[in-house]
């Protein structure tokens, strides 16, 4: 199989930062802290354009081209493979989603 196939359904989806988050300062111009109500993480070099990427305008496949473009030459299955590996990872802890989920899930209130 190949990785295209392995990730196709992937490929147009759209990250984006949550709202869960917000950037804190910058620090020698190659890395952020992004802080949250109970999580301080720092992003640097690959990690931290990923994350200025990950806007919500980008498709991964456009957001993978885009760093094989600024990181060429590299292997460009590897680069798909990190980078949706990376996205799943910040989704599980709350900094990431996919531009179809609503940002604030409905909450029924008993009356």
């Amino acid at each position: 199989m190949l990785l295209s196939q392995k990730y196709e359904n992937f490929l147009k989806k759209v990250p984006r930062r949550t709202n869960e988050c917000w950037l804190g300062d910058i620090y020698k111009d190659d890395e952020i802290y992004v802080c949250g109500y109970k999580f301080l993480v720092c992003f640097e070099e690959t990690a931290l354009r990923i994350w200025q990427l990950m806007d919500g305008s980008r498709t991964i496949l456009e957001l993978v081209e885009q760093l094989c473009r600024e990181y060429a030459p590299v292997n460009e299955s590897k680069v798909l493979e990190d980078t949706i590996s990376y996205i799943m990872q910040l989704e599980k802890i709350g900094l990431a989603a996919w531009l179809s989920r609503p940002l604030f899930e409905e909450v029924q209130l008993d009356d």
